[in-house]
């Protein structure tokens, strides 16, 4: 305030003389103003807490982050091969009936004892069963659900919210075939190949 009262004095032509120094505030005549007291030093802040439960926080969602990529990436063995079907034995093979006991033979006159031996003939394979048409599997295959995959020699993707490997039946007559950069591929019982982008 004393620089607003100098002014004041100065623009009617009055000298001013600097306010005392005294820890009172100094009232300027005629404004009924006083001047704020002298500055002084701010108080200090107050120090802050660490956020200690912050940090414990941060590193619990951390580890549990950590702990679930490990779940969904870890090295699950691969399942058994689907089983083969046992091939069925033949129809045991009709044997001769052994020729009764020889007599021997007159000697007036020699007669030749022939085995009757039938050719047995080999079985017949029965047909396959008709398993899905190749339209059927194609559509299978486009509805797989693809989360990732992890293309290498030692390969997987996640289909169906499942770890699958190469060689691995990622649904009923469907086989995970190979894993390429962009792109899978899938055989059916048949080796009839089927590819996917992903």
């Amino acid at each position: 305030m004393s620089h607003i009262a100098a002014a004041l004095a100065k623009s009617k032509g009055k000298a001013v003389s600097p306010p005392p120094a005294t820890g009172e505030p100094s009232r300027v005549q005629g404004l009924g103003v006083s001047s704020p007291p002298p500055a002084t030093e701010p108080p200090p802040l107050p120090e802050k807490k660490k956020p200690v439960a912050a940090l414990a926080g941060g590193a619990i969602a951390v580890a549990l982050l950590a702990t679930g990529a490990w779940w969904m990436l870890r090295d699950t063995p691969p399942p058994p091969p689907p089983p083969q079907p046992a091939a069925q034995p033949a129809t045991p093979p009709v044997r001769a009936a052994a020729p009764p006991a020889a007599q021997p033979p007159a000697p007036s006159t020699p007669v030749p004892v022939k085995a009757a031996v039938e050719p047995v003939q080999a079985p017949v394979p029965e047909p396959a069963p008709a398993g899905p048409s190749s339209e059927e599997i194609f559509s299978a295959v486009r509805k797989l659900t693809i989360a990732a995959v992890i293309p290498g020699p030692h390969g997987r993707a996640m289909i169906n919210g499942r770890m699958r490997h190469v060689g691995d039946e990622v649904a009923p007559g469907i086989w995970l075939h190979q894993l390429e950069e962009g792109r899978l591929q899938f055989r059916d019982a048949q080796g009839n190949l089927y590819p996917r982008r992903f």
